[in-house]
């Protein structure tokens, strides 16, 4: 009997080496239905690569491992997330009028990412130096992306 390939059965390997079985679509199982589509899954799929966001992952005890859901990157905290998905909002034109777009994100990555910009001092009166500290590597992060996306 021939082997199958992954592919040809529904089954992938993840970046982090883990194996899927599944038959279904697990980016469309797990984001919300605004998210289906190519743009996001390519800035998903960026952030994945850069380390700013990470994959959460949970073994049962049966040894099997299942995907359980999406953090902030290693070394990056909760209003660094919530930043990075400010910034998504507009990005993926989600957003409503000059609004973010909240409520696919806090499906994501729960409630409350909206008031934790506050935690990185993201308000009109802070100083920019301690708001720059926190946000270079979401700005930079999109800088690079808006690059690699023009120059293709």
């Amino acid at each position: 009997m021939k082997p199958q390939k992954l592919e040809d059965i529904g089954a992938f390997v993840d970046a982090s080496g883990h194996l899927h079985t599944d038959k279904g679509d697990s980016w469309n199982a797990e984001a919300p239905r605004i998210l289906h589509t190519a743009q996001a899954r390519q800035l998903f799929g960026a952030a994945l690569r850069a380390g700013i966001l990470r994959e959460m992952w949970a073994t049962d005890e049966e040894g099997l491992t299942a995907f359980v859901g999406l953090a902030q990157g290693e070394g990056l905290n909760r209003a660094q997330l919530a930043y990075w998905c400010k910034l998504a909002s507009t990005y993926l034109g989600i957003d409503r009028g000059a609004t973010t777009n909240w409520k696919p994100f806090e499906a994501l990555f729960g409630k409350g990412l909206k008031g934790t910009l506050h935690d990185i001092g993201y308000t009109a009166q802070a100083p920019d130096g301690a708001r720059q500290e926190y946000t270079r590597p979401i700005d930079q992060f999109f800088a690079t992306l808006d690059t690699s996306t023009n120059e293709g």
